[in-house]
C-alpha cells in the first residue's frame, strides 16, 4: 500500500471489534432474495463478492422486520426465526470472505408497498406521502409496541444469525424516520410533539435490543441529519437526536439525508457532486464520541481519503461505488486506482431498477446478481473474435471475449472509442460518462485487444483474420420519421449538436422530449439559446429514472426551457414546426415560428451494414447493442458482455 491511502485503511476498534479499514459498503437493496425475503445463492454471491473485494465493514440492505413494512418486492426479511438459517449463511459468507457484518433492520413505514404486503401502510399518522399518495393508517398505541418488539425480535435473529451488528433504519421516511420528524409525524400524544416524545418509538427499540443483545454487541442507527424539506428535519435536530442516541449506548451513526419528495438526496445522482452528506457527518461527528460513517456518492480513493483527513467521518461508506467494482478497496490498496471501473451515479441499473421492483445491476458491471456465470475462467478453446464497432457494445464484448483468452480484433471507424456514450458525457452534469470510454480501452489494452482504429470494417478485412466469431456493434442513426420537412436545411440531429459538429441559432425547437432531447435542451439552453421541447407524450422524460428526472427538470427550468407535451410535429416549413396538440378532442393544430433550428431527437434506428454481406462467412455472426435493437447503455453493456460469455 502507498502512503497516498493511509487513513482509509487504518484499523478501526470498535467495542470487540476491530474493522480492517474504514470503507463499508452501504446497504443497497438488491431484490435478490426470494419473495418471501429468504437469503439466495444469488445474494451470498453478491455479498461474498463485496467482502472478498477488501470492504471492511459491509453493511447488509434493508432487512424486513414485519409483514407489514415490505417495501420492495423481494426484500429481505428477518421477521420471523424461519430466516435464521439463511441469514447465518449470508453472515459466514460475508466473514469468510474477509468483512465484519451488520445487518440493517428495516420497516417501511408509509413508504411500505400495500400492493406486495397486502396491508395498509403504517405510520405515525394519517399523511400520504406527496409521492406515493398512498394513505397510511395512524398507529394506535397496541400497534406501535407490536412493531416494537419486532424490530428488537429482528435484532436477537441478527445476533443469533451471526453479525458483528445490528442497524437500525432510521433515516428516508421510513417508519422510524417518520416518527422522528415534524414532517410526518403530527401526533399529539406521548410520540408526538417535542423531540423527546419523537424520540420515544427508536429509544425504546434500542432499549429494549440492548437487553436482548447484551452490553457488547454493536448497534448501529442510520440517520438522517437533514431531511431538507421545510418542516422536516434539521441538522441541528439532528445533532440534539445524535447526543441522545450515544447515551443509549448506540455505538455507530450512519449519517444520511433526504426523504421522497428529494429522492435526488436520498440516493445522489450525477449531477450532484461528491460527498453530498459530509457535511452532516462532520457536524454530528465534533458533537458526539463514538464512530460516525459519511456518505454521498464518494466514488474514488482520493475523495475517500480527504474525507477522513478533513474529519468529516470516521468511517466512509460506498454503496453504489462497490455495486459497480466490488474489488475498489483491494484495487485502491494495491494501487491499481486506474483498474477501478467507475459508478457513473446514473442510477439505472441499481436505484431505478429497485424502484420499478425489478433486481439491481450496474451499467458497467452487468455482473451484478450473475458473479457465477461472470466469474472469469479460461475458454477451453480460445477463439479468434473479430468486434466491429468501438462503442460500449462492442468494447464490452471485446473485454469480456479478452477476459477469456479469445484473440480479439476490434474496429472502430473513427479515431476514437466510446461511440454515442462519449456524446452523453457532453451534457451538462453528465461528466463522468467521459470515463466509460476511457476505463474499457484501458482494460483492452492491458488485455492485449488488437485495437484499429480510423478502419472501417469491411467483409474482406473482417475474413483476413479467420475468425470464428464476429460481433458486429455498428451501433444506430437518427430516425428519420414520415414528417414533412424533417429533412430541411434548419434540421440537425442532437448527436451531431452534442458532438459540436454542427452549431444552431439563437431559437431552438427540439424535436422529441425523451432523455436525448432533455439533455441537448439542458445544453443549449446553457450556451444561452431559447429553446422550446416539442414531446408527444403527456410528460417528458419519461425514460429518465426519477431522482435524475427531478434535478435535470428543475435546470430545464431554471434555463427557461419551455416544454410543450402531447405535441405531435406534423410538418417543418422553413422557420415554422406544425403540430398537433393531441390532448384535445379533436387534436388542435398548432406551430411556432421565428425558429433558427430544429433539433431532431426524435429516436434512433439500428445500423447494420455488415450482416447481410457476412451471413455466408460460415463462422458464428452476432448483432448487439443498437445494431440489433435500440437502448440504453446498460443494455448494450449488458448484451456485450452476455454474447462474449456464450462464445
Amino acid at each position: 500500500m502507498s502512503n497516498t491511502f493511509t487513513r482509509l485503511f487504518a484499523p478501526l476498534e470498535i467495542k470487540h471489534l476491530t474493522l480492517k479499514n474504514r470503507i463499508c459498503m452501504s446497504p443497497v437493496s438488491t431484490n435478490f432474495a426470494t419473495p418471501r425475503g429468504e437469503v439466495t445463492p444469488r445474494l451470498l454471491d453478491h455479498y461474498g463478492a463485496r467482502a472478498r473485494g477488501g470492504a471492511g465493514l459491509i453493511i447488509v440492505e434493508g432487512t424486513c422486520v414485519h409483514l407489514s413494512g415490505r417495501a420492495f418486492v423481494n426484500q429481505l426479511g428477518a421477521y420471523e426465526d424461519s430466516f435464521i438459517p439463511g441469514l447465518e449463511s449470508l453472515a459466514r459468507t460475508i466473514r469468510a470472505n474477509g468483512a465484519s457484518s451488520i445487518i440493517q433492520l428495516h420497516h417501511g413505514g408509509r413508504q411500505a408497498n400495500p400492493k406486495i404486503s397486502g396491508i395498509q401502510p403504517l405510520a405515525p399518522s394519517a399523511v400520504a406521502c406527496p409521492i406515493s399518495r398512498v394513505m397510511p393508517k395512524e398507529m394506535p398505541h397496541q400497534e406501535i409496541a407490536e412493531i416494537k418488539e419486532a424490530f428488537i425480535e429482528a435484532a436477537s435473529r441478527g445476533k443469533e444469525a451471526g453479525f458483528d451488528g445490528v442497524e437500525f433504519h432510521a433515516a428516508h421516511e421510513y417508519l422510524i424516520s417518520e416518527f422522528l420528524s415534524p414532517y410526518t409525524n403530527k401526533r399529539t400524544d406521548g410520540y408526538g410533539g417535542r423531540l423527546e416524545n419523537r424520540l420515544r418509538l427508536l429509544v425504546d427499540i434500542i432499549r429494549g435490543a440492548r437487553l436482548k443483545l447484551g452490553p457488547d454487541f454493536i448497534i448501529s442507527v442510520r440517520m438522517n441529519g437533514d431531511d431538507y424539506i421545510p418542516g422536516g428535519l434539521t441538522i441541528d435536530d439532528a445533532i440534539e437526536i445524535a447526543k441522545v442516541l450515544e447515551a443509549e449506548g448506540v455505538d455507530i451513526l450512519n449519517v444520511s439525508g433526504g426523504v421522497y419528495v428529494t429522492p435526488h438526496l436520498i440516493i445522489p445522482p450525477l449531477p450532484l457532486g461528491p460527498g453530498v452528506h459530509l457535511h452532516l457527518s462532520a457536524a454530528i461527528k465534533r458533537a458526539v464520541g463514538i464512530p460516525v460513517i459519511g456518505v454521498g456518492r464518494i466514488t474514488t480513493p482520493e475523495f475517500a481519503e480527504r474525507a477522513l483527513a478533513e474529519g468529516k467521518a470516521d468511517l466512509v461508506a460506498l454503496g453504489r461505488a462497490l455495486v459497480a467494482d466490488p474489488e475498489w478497496p483491494k484495487k485502491t490498496f494495491e494501487g491499481n486506482i486506474g483498474d477501478i471501473r467507475p459508478c457513473l451515479g446514473c442510477n439505472q441499473g441499481c436505484i431505478d431498477n429497485l424502484l420499478r421492483q425489478k433486481d439491481t445491476t450496474c451499467t458497467l458491471n452487468p455482473a451484478v446478481g450473475r458473479d457465477r456465470d461472470y466469474a472469469p475462467a479460461a475458454a477451453e478453446h480460445p477463439q479468434t473474435v473479430v468486434v466491429v464497432g468501438g462503442g460500449p457494445a462492442g468494447m464490452e464484448a471485446a473485454r469480456v471475449a479478452a477476459l477469456h483468452g479469445h484473440k480479439v480484433f476490434l474496429y472502430e471507424k473513427s479515431e476514437r472509442l466510446g461511440g454515442q456514450i462519449n456524446l452523453a458525457g457532453v451534457s451538462p452534469h453528465k461528466e463522468s460518462f467521459q470515463g466509460v470510454a476511457r476505463y474499457l480501452e484501458g482494460q483492452l489494452k492491458s488485455l492485449n485487444v488488437a485495437i484499429c482504429l480510423g478502419v472501417e470494417a469491411d467483409r474482406r478485412r473482417i475474413l483476413d483474420h479467420r475468425p470464428q466469431v464476429v460481433i458486429l456493434a455498428t451501433g444506430s442513426v437518427p430516425a428519420q420519421p414520415p414528417i414533412s420537412g424533417l429533412d430541411g436545411p434548419r434540421v440537425v440531429g442532437a448527436h451531431d449538436v452534442l458532438a459540436g459538429r454542427v452549431g444552431t441559432g439563437c431559437k431552438v425547437v427540439v424535436l422529441g422530449g425523451g432523455m436525448t432531447g432533455c439533455e441537448t435542451a439542458h445544453y443549449l439552453a446553457g450556451l444561452g439559446k431559447e429553446v422550446v421541447i416539442l414531446e408527444q407524450f403527456k410528460r417528458a422524460g419519461q425514460d429518465i429514472g426519477p431522482a435524475r428526472r427531478s434535478l435535470l427538470f428543475q435546470a430545464l427550468k431554471e434555463g427557461n426551457v419551455r416544454i410543450l407535451t402531447s405535441c405531435a410535429v406534423h410538418s417543418i416549413e422553413e422557420d415554422r414546426v406544425n403540430y398537433l396538440k393531441i390532448s384535445e378532442e379533436p387534436p388542435v393544430p398548432e406551430a411556432l415560428s421565428g425558429i433558427d433550428t430544429f433539433v431532431n431527437a426524435l429516436g434512433v434506428r439500428p445500423f447494420d451494414p455488415l450482416s447481410e454481406e457476412l451471413k455466408d462467412y460460415g463462422g458464428r455472426l452476432e448483432v448487439i447493442g443498437d445494431a440489433r435493437s435500440t437502448g440504453t447503455c446498460l443494455q448494450a453493456i449488458a448484451q456485450g458482455a452476455a454474447t462474449a460469455l456464450s462464445i
